[in-house]
């Protein structure tokens, strides 16, 4: 089992700015990596639950 995670480092400051400028998600941007590495099903699965939690806050907002 692999556990995939996110660190702010600085020497990536410049592409996480430039990647916010420009609206796009890590998990965007690495999406030719991640299907290689887990496949398009993970790949469709983790839209998903972006979906997912993308709605839960919207709700949690009200």
């Amino acid at each position: 089992m692999d556990a995939l995670n996110y660190h702010f480092w600085n020497v990536c400051d410049p592409a996480r700015k430039y990647g916010s400028k420009k609206k796009v998600k890590a998990y965007e941007f690495l999406k030719d990596a991640l299907v290689r590495k887990y496949g398009n099903e993970w790949y469709d699965e983790l839209l998903e639950t972006v979906e997912a939690y993308k709605k839960e806050i919207e709700y949690l907002k009200k």
